[in-house]
């Protein structure tokens, strides 16, 4: 994401009422249980570089793109891992399973095995109300995004 956007959402973030609890500890399996793990696991599969300049690509596009992997990241959930946690090389977008056990996050590939064949409208649709081309309603962990895609503008 951009600084600016990061400044913002920290911004917004400083406006919300703070909420009195106590946090619940992480519940992660070993090895992920151990901070020094995690923080191994960075310096191998995180780069901290910016996404490579895409050349030729019309501004919704590059704004689609910035959407996608920034602050929306889609391949977190809708890519396979590694043993290590890290989405496997070449799969990026082509589903996986859910971490928590509880299903399968589809293949959203721009090809006939993903989302390929649905319009810009019917993802727009999908994206704003929750409801596939073919009826389908989102569920789980899609039906918390559908709660904040739905408050994108329609350009985005």
């Amino acid at each position: 994401m951009s600084a600016d956007d990061l400044r913002d959402m920290f911004a917004y973030i400083k406006t919300l009422p703070m909420i009195t609890g106590k946090v619940c500890d992480h519940e992660l399996n070993f090895p992920y249980s151990i901070r020094r793990g995690v923080g191994l696991r960075r310096l191998v599969f995180v780069d901290g570089k910016p996404l490579p300049e895409a050349r030729g690509k019309s501004e919704r596009w590059l704004r689609g793109r910035y959407l996608v992997e920034g602050p929306a990241h889609c391949a977190k959930c809708h890519s396979p891992r590694n043993a290590m946690g890290a989405i496997v090389d070449g799969k990026r977008f082509s589903g996986g399973l859910d971490p928590e056990g509880k299903g399968y996050f589809p293949n959203i590939t721009p090809d006939e095995r993903g989302i390929g064949y649905w319009s810009v409208n019917e993802i727009a649709n999908y994206l704003k109300n929750g409801v596939s081309p073919i009826g389908i309603k989102a569920g789980d962990d899609m039906k918390e995004v559908i709660a904040n895609t739905s408050q994108l503008s329609d350009e985005d």
